[in-house]
């Protein structure tokens, strides 16, 4: 469809065609009448000639009205076909201007194109943000933060949509996290730094407690090795054998159970030494700590170095290197060679020897064998492991005991 300035152009382009066409068509006529007024006047003096002047002359002039009017009855009109195209006049088309240069009512939508009013405003209106229920310049800026108005750029190295998980900051799960409060279940062995402490006395058999009332309940009236500086050892030293010391026989392998009943680092082993007259030990006399399986765990230097004479005291032996003795029961190992073993020998304190195995090693059959020998005679050291198959229990049973 050709816009309303290619349409006007079109109309004068028209419009002096026909004008043109006009022109033309009138000059055809002004030729035609010239023509028929020569031959009129031919014919008036052919009738002048014949005397009938007066009839030519008014036949000439009735001749030529004719002719007028039937030129100034032409039929041409302008082309008017641009101002009544559906174009021009219908739907998206052109509304045409009226002498006051207005559109006329009659090219106006219904109700005269009128504006009555706008939200409830007359006049020259000017509306605001809250006149169409929308925010503000000011009030959007408060309540939206700005595209680089957050401080925030990035959580934990992540960008984008980000979700955590507790191992993202380091925590611990909610399922796993050990309440403060309220009942839970713990699976899996637990590892604590520091003991637990705790106040409360148990209830039930199966129930954890602290150390002191295991103390009180279990030595209650009675002394511990604890109580005087030791970690564990073979009887309380109160209960020996008044008049009967031991005296070792040279090249023997003479054990000593002692108990212990938490994890214990040891350092040193003691003996009892009811008298000794002094440098009768040989260098081949020796005492060691052996696990229940019969391995080596640590060994003293030559007793020669550590044992004086002396008319009675706890001889205290230290192993050469520490040892981190998990709970359970252990033999103390002694060696003697060099004394007479009647009387030039150190003694050492023992417990009851009646019967050919003492009472104090009564026990179940293939029980822990709480105080006896290893077969084997003529040992000049103490062998790094033996077979508990070759222990004979018999009455030597002396004391010992174990320390930190």
């Amino acid at each position: 469809m050709a816009n309303p300035e290619e349409q006007i152009k079109q109309l004068k382009a028209d419009l002096d065609a026909r004008d043109t066409q006009l022109a033309g068509e009138i000059q055809k006529k002004v030729d035609k009448e010239q023509f028929s007024f020569l031959t009129q006047q031919q014919n008036k003096k052919d009738a002048e000639s014949k005397g009938n002047d007066k009839a030519f002359e008014t036949s000439l002039k009735n001749l030529i009205t004719a002719e007028v009017e039937k030129a100034g009855e032409s039929q041409w009109k302008p082309d008017r076909r641009w101002y009544k195209t559906p174009e021009f006049m219908g739907p998206g088309g052109v509304a045409t201007l009226g002498a006051d240069g207005l559109v006329p009512a009659a090219q106006l939508p219904a109700g005269g194109g009128a504006v009555a009013s706008v939200n409830g405003k007359t006049g020259n209106v000017t509306l605001a943000a809250t006149d169409v229920g929308a925010l503000s310049q000011a009030a959007g800026d408060a309540r939206y933060l700005a595209v680089d108005g957050s401080p925030v750029t990035s959580v934990n190295g992540r960008t984008g949509p980000v979700v955590l998980t507790a191992a993202d900051v380091s925590a611990v799960a909610s399922g796993d996290a050990v309440l403060l409060s309220g009942d839970q279940t713990v699976q899996g062995t637990k590892t604590f730094a520091a003991p637990p402490l705790t106040t409360v006395t148990p209830t039930t058999p199966d129930q954890l407690t602290r150390r002191g009332y295991v103390d009180a309940v279990s030595s209650a009236g009675s002394w511990s090795p604890s109580a005087v500086g030791f970690s564990g050892w073979a009887f309380d030293p109160a209960c020996g054998s008044a008049t009967t010391p031991q005296y070792c026989i040279n090249g023997w392998v003479y054990l000593i159970g002692v108990p212990l009943h938490a994890q214990t680092t040891v350092r040193n082993i003691a003996f009892y030494v009811p008298g000794y007259v002094g440098n009768t030990l040989g260098p081949a006399s020796f005492a060691g700590l052996y696990t229940n399986a019969g391995a080596r765990a640590g060994l003293t230097a030559p007793l020669k170095t550590l044992l004086s004479a002396t008319e009675g005291k706890t001889l205290i032996c230290p192993l050469t290197t520490a040892y981190t003795a998990a709970p359970g029961n252990y033999w103390v190992a002694l060696v003697v060679n060099g004394p007479n073993p009647s009387n030039t020998g150190p003694a050492f304190l023992r417990g009851s020897s009646v019967g050919q195995s003492p009472g104090g090693s009564a026990r179940m059959p293939n029980a822990f064998i709480r105080h006896g020998r290893l077969n084997a005679t003529g040992q000049t050291s103490l062998p790094l492991s033996f077979n508990t198959a070759n222990i004979t229990a018999d009455s030597n049973a002396i004391w010992a005991a174990l320390a930190s």
